[in-house]
């Protein structure tokens, strides 16, 4: 039963980090906090390290310890920039604490996406194309 239970953390985490980090040129309006990132990553940590026979005390696992570091660097970086951009959405208090409160009564990463498109929905390809191209417009002095 704890393989099975410990397989599900791992496939879960591995779609988590694969879902925020994998498409960084797409914008993905929700964030988990940050606390609760790094709690996931320390339990699983414990959770999957071996025991020792001789001394029956766990083993720190250097390699997934300075993986889960590089992890918890990225997403912290992620979060400094999002910060940048936080003038460009309007602030929905409404959506805001439904969306924490889902969080805290742990929802399903679907239901939280659906609830994170209502504040910033996915734009086309179309219109993600004019977007990149007006902002390079932008960027260069034309506008």
């Amino acid at each position: 039963m704890k393989k099975k239970k410990k397989k599900r953390v791992i496939v879960f985490c591995c779609f988590f980090f694969f879902f925020f980090f994998a498409h960084r040129n797409s914008i993905e309006p929700c964030l988990p906090f940050m606390p609760v990132l790094v709690k996931d990553l320390f339990v699983i940590q414990t959770n999957l390290t071996p025991k020792n026979a001789e001394t029956k005390e766990r083993e720190v696992d250097l390699k997934m310890l300075e993986k889960n570091c590089r992890l918890i660097r990225r997403f912290y970086e992620m979060q400094q920039r999002s910060k940048l951009y936080s003038h460009l959405i309007e602030a929905d208090l409404e959506i805001q604490t439904s969306i924490r409160m889902s969080i805290a009564l742990h929802e399903s990463i679907d239901s939280l996406a659906e609830l994170s498109l209502k504040i910033y929905p996915k734009l086309t390809k179309e219109q993600e194309a004019t977007a990149r191209t007006m902002q390079h417009l932008e960027d260069a002095g034309f506008c």
